[in-house]
């Protein structure tokens, strides 16, 4: 069975050693013909990624198909590929939810327009792998379980899951038609927008599907905490971008934890809460945030401080008597 699966991949596996990926990542970086990548670092970003996810999807595709269960009829069969989807979906989902911002791109040590490519190139391979999944997960409950969309907590989790995929259909059709929706001058801003109120939907809809997604969303969330900490301390990435990062990642998992630890003890001692868990994992994640904003801030806090300390010892101007010399300068210019 396992040698059956890898022969229905193997097309995914011979091209990965040969040029397609290169292809793939110099198109997505917006180069075509002869000419060299603008940014090796994002070509070589996506040919890892086209690797990672063959063996996400393949390595369980393996395991489900040689389980006898998965191949009791044809139903069953879709059914291990759907599942099987979900692997790369769920990683692909964790990593395109992270933000672009400048400092991300200093850290990394490449370009915006990269970390931009390497974005929508992520997205547009998450959007087969959603199709892949939900159609699945559809086909076989329309073949075995029709009242699958009925009533009760356990039924809202296949509602979570179509409400999901309709989200992120509607979502990525806005992406894709940005350029006829938003008209200039106003398109980048109100694109930008739409695009993240979107995407925060499909994601908290996609932890009350699944709810072990809400940890793989904590990277997003703690990047989306530094990056606004950054933008109103107006410090340089430089400087900060990578304490203040550490610390929202650090304020992140504490706020998550704390809610995940109540949502323990609220499903332990209140059985009687039957959508409790649906809750939990969209709040922890705000909570995350909560968390997060504040702390980076700090930190942008602090290195605006140290840089306007060496701003004034540059300037010939000590930082400690520079208040008081101010005032002796404005009462000697007050007087008559």
């Amino acid at each position: 069975s396992f040698l059956e699966v890898t022969a229905s991949c193997r097309f995914g596996f011979v091209a990965l050693t040969g040029n397609w990926p290169r292809i793939a990542s110099r198109r997505a970086l917006g180069v075509h013909g002869d000419h060299d990548c603008r940014d090796d670092g994002g070509a070589a970003l996506l040919q890892a990624w086209t690797a990672l996810q063959l063996l996400w999807f393949g390595v369980p595709a393996a395991a489900y198909l040689s389980d006898p269960f998965y191949k009791t009829d044809a139903a069953h069969v879709v059914l291990g590929i759907a599942l099987s989807a979900a692997f790369p979906l769920s990683w692909h989902l964790a990593v395109v939810a992270i933000p672009a911002p400048r400092f991300v791109a200093s850290l990394t040590g490449s370009s915006r327009e990269t970390l931009l490519a390497v974005h929508k190139s992520v997205a547009r391979s998450a959007v087969r792998w959603a199709v892949v999944h939900a159609v699945g997960e559809i086909a076989y409950v329309a073949a075995k379980d029709r009242r699958a969309f009925g009533l009760g907590p356990y039924r809202f989790l296949y509602w979570a899951g179509a409400a999901t995929f309709a989200t992120l259909v509607v979502h990525a059709a806005v992406a894709g038609f940005r350029h006829t929706l938003f008209s200039p001058p106003s398109k980048p801003q109100r694109f930008a927008s739409v695009h993240a109120a979107l995407a925060a939907v499909v994601l908290a809809l996609a932890t009350c599907h699944w709810w072990p997604f809400a940890i793989f969303l904590c990277p997003a969330v703690a990047v989306a905490a530094a990056a606004l900490a950054l933008d109103r301390g107006r410090v340089d990435a430089t400087d900060a971008g990578g304490l203040a990062l550490a610390v929202a990642v650090l304020a992140t998992v504490t706020g998550f934890g704390g809610v995940w630890k109540a949502r323990e003890v609220v499903l332990r001692d209140h059985a009687w809460l039957p959508y409790a868990p649906y809750v939990f994992p969209p709040l922890a994640l705000v909570a995350g945030y909560a968390l997060a904003v504040p702390a980076a801030s700090i930190v942008t806090l602090c290195a605006s401080s140290r840089s306007s300390s060496s701003s004034a010892r540059a300037a010939g101007v000590d930082p400690r008597t520079e208040g008081s010399s101010s005032y002796a300068r404005l009462v000697t210019s007050s007087s008559p």
